[in-house]
């Protein structure tokens, strides 16, 4: 059956496949949830002193709260939080991941400066960084044809 065609796929053939795409999905939504608090970690673990940082930290915390309780509504086969977990991570978060990176791009792009100056600690962030993105570039595709399929099996 070619991807564009309308027709109604059979309920087991799209509930096998709607499964094992939501494992995915979900797997790669914990794997960026993880990727957050480990790069949230990182940074605070630079910060000299963090005396200022708990309104911040309680934030992110509930932030990702928020999002690990719409990854299980998602997991449970919630639409709902599907569309929500495809705007508020698939929009609003991978704009707030690759913000950072494009504004140092656009501003010093001296890459070969950054990776030569660059100690542990910015080595880690940046793969935690790329870890955080792959994982959103994974889940949001995934979410969205689950979406596809189970509107045409309705």
């Amino acid at each position: 059956m070619r991807p564009t065609d309308n027709r109604p796929l059979p309920a087991s053939t799209a509930t096998d496949r709607i499964q094992r795409l939501r494992h995915l999905s979900v797997v790669a939504l914990f794997i960026a949830l993880a990727a957050g608090v480990a790069e949230m970690i990182a940074h605070l673990w630079e910060a000299e002193d963090l005396s200022g940082e708990g309104p911040a930290i309680l934030l992110r915390l509930g932030i990702y709260a928020v999002v690990a309780g719409l990854v299980l509504a998602f997991a449970r086969g919630h639409r709902w939080a599907a569309v929500v977990l495809i705007v508020g991570l698939g929009v609003v978060g991978m704009a707030s991941l690759i913000a950072e990176p494009l504004t140092w791009l656009f501003t010093d792009s001296d890459i070969g400066s950054l990776l030569a100056t660059a100690d542990a600690s910015i080595t880690l962030i940046i793969l935690i960084r790329i870890v955080h993105i792959a994982a959103v570039v994974v889940a949001v595709p995934l979410m969205i044809r689950i979406l596809a399929i189970t509107r045409r099996v309705r």
